[in-house]
């Protein structure tokens, strides 16, 4: 058995970040547990000031010395080709192009330094509460076997959230974005000069960054897009890519040696935090590639949920509802933000893709609507996970059970559910009606 006064499940920048901020403000007894990660993630991102600034409040701003500094990337995102100096939200200018991987790397070599041991495990197994009100987790790693205590967890496990999930929380999707990354042997690019690009397609979007040796391109698009066209094989998504000017101009022929499939969507665990647990980093919520905000976001949510849990375990009750408030809040004004950029492109009618970040009202307030099956729940109910929660759904699903206009539908269910926005609930109802479950 090993003992801690606050355990975190991750091992990525997120759990990194938080270590290192309750070593900081005190806490001793921090144990780490994640699986490694991964070597042959040597992926370049871009690394906004904003998140510069936090690495310094955790006395780690050396990390990034050998960074190259951003020179702006290419865009041809809603009109003609321009250089960007900054990404897509203008909340965070671009800096530093960062290699992921080897900042991953120098971030546990820090945690080592502060002497904050970790483990390595492969999944999680079981967790309750002794009768103590601590946490026991138990886990497995091949044949290797561990179990923890603890009166605190904190859940940096990435999208997957594995405790918070345990636990009951529902990941809330906003779309089934993944990314289809290509990997290329650089060699002598036709235009060397172009270090990073992006560029709007009709079925997605397509970004690539040049680290080292190496091109990373990645093409954006929706699950169920990626099916129908096949993106995830070698030869139908360079076919596809080569619709995209510089895409041609950097790659020429150079070869790919490369191809995978990852998510890449937007979503949000309800609840982010209750007692004795709280999320951070993708765990807690995940933001578009497009922001080029994952490292800020993954620094920003462990370094400020970590005053969260001190003033709970300090004996401030109220304090994790307050972070939970604080987090949804923060992942409102993204969407919103996500909106507005996605808008700006217009020039692909009738895309799918395009159409569904467009977020068009189209239901009128007076519409007459209904469950397809009165009296009966639906059984494509217990599948969704888009916009509300399990339990939204079913409130929301209950109140079109007798034929009523949109406006008091949705009346009735923001009295009941403040916290969810007029927009999202009228979202909500188009995609049932979408798919058949009610009916005008």
């Amino acid at each position: 058995m090993m003992d801690a006064d606050v355990f975190i499940i991750g091992k990525g920048i997120a759990a990194c970040a938080m270590a290192l901020a309750l070593k900081k403000k005190g806490v001793q007894r921090i144990l780490m547990a994640g699986r490694e990660p991964c070597a042959a993630e040597n992926v370049s991102e871009t690394l906004p000031l904003a998140a510069y600034d936090l690495l310094c409040r955790l006395d780690i701003g050396h990390l990034i010395d050998k960074c190259p500094v951003s020179n702006g990337i290419i865009s041809k995102w809603s009109g003609a080709q321009t250089l960007v100096k900054e990404t897509m939200f203008e909340i965070l200018d671009s800096t530093w192009q960062l290699n992921k991987a080897v900042f991953v790397r120098d971030l546990h070599d820090q945690v080592t330094k502060e002497n904050i041991p970790s483990i390595t495990i492969s999944h999680l197994q079981n967790v309750y509460r002794d009768e103590k009100s601590k946490w026991r987790l138990q886990f497995k790693n091949g044949r290797d076997e561990y179990e923890v205590s603890a009166p605190f967890v904190v859940d940096a496990s990435g999208r997957n959230a594995v405790f918070a999930r345990k636990q009951g929380a529902n990941k809330i999707m906003f779309d089934h974005q993944v990314a289809v990354t290509g990997v290329f042997a650089a060699g002598n690019e036709p235009e060397a000069k172009i270090t990073s690009f992006i560029e709007s397609m009709p079925d997605g979007w397509c970004y690539s960054a040049l680290s080292s040796n190496t091109r990373f391109v990645n093409l954006y698009t929706d699950a169920d897009i990626l099916n129908d066209l096949q993106l995830n094989k070698k030869q139908q998504w360079l076919e596809y890519l080569h619709r995209s000017e510089l895409f041609r101009r950097v790659t020429g022929d150079a070869k790919l040696v490369n191809l995978s499939v990852c998510p890449a969507s937007s979503h949000f665990t309800e609840p982010t935090a209750a007692p004795g647990w709280l999320a951070i980093g993708d765990a807690c919520y995940s933001v578009d590639p497009l922001t080029s905000g994952g490292v800020f976001h993954a620094l920003y949510t462990a370094i400020s949920s970590a005053d969260y849990l001190l003033d709970y375990s300090g004996g401030r009750a109220a304090a994790l509802g307050d972070l939970s408030e604080a987090n949804r809040q923060r992942f409102e004004s993204y969407l919103q933000q996500r909106t507005t950029i996605y808008r700006s492109v217009t020039h692909f009618p009738g895309s799918k893709y395009w159409e569904r970040r467009h977020e068009r009202v189209s239901l009128s307030p007076g519409q007459l609507i209904q469950c397809r099956e009165p009296g009966m729940r639906a059984k494509e109910l217990k599948t969704l996970n888009t916009y509300l929660s399990a339990e939204e759904w079913e409130e929301l699903y209950a109140l079109c059970r007798i034929k009523s206009p949109a406006h008091h539908i949705i009346s009735n269910f923001n009295k009941r559910r403040p916290a969810v926005p007029v927009k999202r609930t009228i979202l909500a109802l188009q995609f049932l009606i979408e798919r058949g479950i009610i009916v005008k």
